[in-house]
């Protein structure tokens, strides 16, 4: 029990050590503009499928260098049919390869040089597919809330839901379906991205920059520090990307500074 006590301990000095270095990194960040990035809430929630499905093939464009060549997903709502997936599974036969085809005729930019099986166009379109063919087993947007809350509102159960998405849905790793899921407002799930992944095991509160293992990490810190895993991730990766997108404005990446002056204080 003390092992567990002084690991409890621990983790709330972290999260209390990120959020006043955060205060205190720039004179523009002050604990309403913190509040406004950490705070999400069941209002937050999308209240159709269609949102839904805009969200999910958002979060597939998040992966590497996908976000630069795909460009804002808007320009790819004709070719989605308003993003209406059923009426896109239809339309395409759910077929990527149709569906790759249609945006190559319709969508001006792509480098038609770069649509090899490897390629990012090939690999997204195989993405928007599987996002559908696995949102069409749902008839409404409460009866997919009501399947989410099942893993999330379950201690043991929350992880499995991202590993599930991760088999299902190309290109959706457990990463990216955490990001899915944290941004329509489930605040128990968090992203193991870059900033986190480089910022928890340097300060010795998770044992490597496994997915997983991040993931677990933020989720305990957030029980031990009495907030919320969303809240953690916000605040490690405001930290690591500087970037209060809330508020437009930048401070640049202060994870190094960061981790160099938390280190000796846990």
């Amino acid at each position: 029990m003390a092992i567990l006590s002084d690991l409890a301990i621990r983790d709330k000095k972290a999260y209390e050590l990120a959020l006043t270095f955060l205060v205190n990194l720039d004179s523009r960040i002050t604990n309403e503009v913190i509040e406004k990035h950490i705070s999400e809430s069941e209002c937050d929630r999308p209240d159709n499928l269609t949102d839904i499905f805009k969200r999910f093939i958002d979060s597939a464009r998040n992966a590497q260098m996908k976000r630069n060549v795909i460009g804002d997903i808007q320009r790819l709502e004709e070719p989605l049919c308003g993003f209406e997936y059923t009426a896109l599974l239809q339309k395409y036969d759910g077929d990527p390869q149709k569906l790759l085809e249609y945006i190559v005729e319709n969508v001006k930019g792509i480098n038609r040089s770069r649509l090899t099986d490897r390629g990012i166009w090939p690999r997204y379109c195989r993405s928007i597919i599987s996002a559908a063919l696995f949102l069409s087993r749902f008839r409404t947007a409460q009866e997919f809330h009501d399947f989410v809350k099942f893993f999330h509102d379950n201690d043991i159960a929350l992880p499995a839901l991202p590993l599930m998405i991760d088999k299902e849905v190309f290109g959706i790793g457990f990463a990216l379906a955490c990001d899915f899921l944290k941004e329509i407002g489930y605040q128990n799930y968090a992203k193991p991205d870059v900033h986190l992944k480089k910022i928890l095991p340097a300060l010795n509160l998770c044992e490597s920059a496994d997915d997983y293992v991040v993931f677990k990490s933020v989720v305990r810190i957030a029980k031990n520090a009495n907030d919320t895993p969303y809240a953690v991730d916000k605040i490690f990766w405001l930290i690591g990307s500087g970037h209060f997108y809330r508020n437009g404005f930048r401070v640049g990446r202060h994870a190094d500074e960061f981790i160099e002056w938390a280190r000796p204080q846990l």
